[in-house]
C-alpha cells in the first residue's frame, strides 16, 4: 500500500534544491551573512559628556543621573568631561515615553548624529526600595551595553 499523505515541496527535486542552495550557501564565504559594522567614533570615543534626560526634575532625576556617572565611571573606559564640546561622544541617558525603561543614545557632538540608542527594560517594583533597585540594575545594564558597543571589534576576515 502506498503513502497517499504527501508533504507540499517534498519532492525529490525540492529537496536536491533545497540540499544545493545549503551547500552553496555554506561553502561561499561572501553569500553568508556579515556582521554589520558600527561606527568608527564608538571604538576610537575616549571621552564622553553625560547629558540628562530624565524629564521629570528635582531628586530623583538627580538620583538617577548620579546612578548613570558611577556606572559610567565603573566602566574605566571613558574619561568623564563637563562640556559637550570636550567630548567625543554624548551619552544622553532617559527613559522611554511609557517610563518602563532607561534608555540611552549616543550622540556624536561634531556631528550631532544620534549614532546608536539601547535600552533596558526596568521591572516594576511595589515598594520604593524595590523599585530603586530595578532602576538601578537597568542602568548597570545599560552601562554593560555601553561597553559592549564601545569595545573595538576585530576585523572580519573578507
Amino acid at each position: 500500500m502506498s503513502d497517499t499523505t504527501s508533504k507540499p515541496n517534498s519532492t525529490p527535486l525540492t529537496q536536491r534544491a533545497t540540499l544545493a542552495l545549503t551547500l552553496l550557501l555554506a561553502t561561499t564565504p561572501h553569500l553568508r551573512a556579515q556582521t554589520a559594522p558600527l561606527p568608527a567614533q564608538l571604538a576610537a570615543a575616549k571621552t564622553v559628556f553625560i547629558a540628562n534626560a530624565f524629564e521629570a526634575g528635582g531628586p530623583a532625576s538627580e538620583a538617577a543621573y548620579n546612578q548613570v556617572y558611577a556606572a559610567v565611571q565603573v566602566l574605566n573606559r571613558f574619561t568623564l568631561v563637563s562640556s559637550p564640546q570636550q567630548a567625543d561622544l554624548i551619552l544622553q541617558f532617559g527613559l522611554t515615553p511609557n517610563g518602563l525603561a532607561e534608555v540611552l543614545h549616543i550622540t556624536d557632538p561634531k556631528t550631532n548624529v544620534r549614532l546608536w540608542s539601547v535600552s533596558e527594560g526596568i521591572r516594576i517594583g511595589v515598594r520604593g526600595s524595590t523599585a530603586a533597585k530595578n532602576t538601578q540594575i537597568a542602568i548597570n545594564n545599560l552601562a554593560n551595553d555601553l561597553q559592549t558597543i564601545c569595545t573595538p571589534q576585530p576585523p572580519t576576515a573578507p
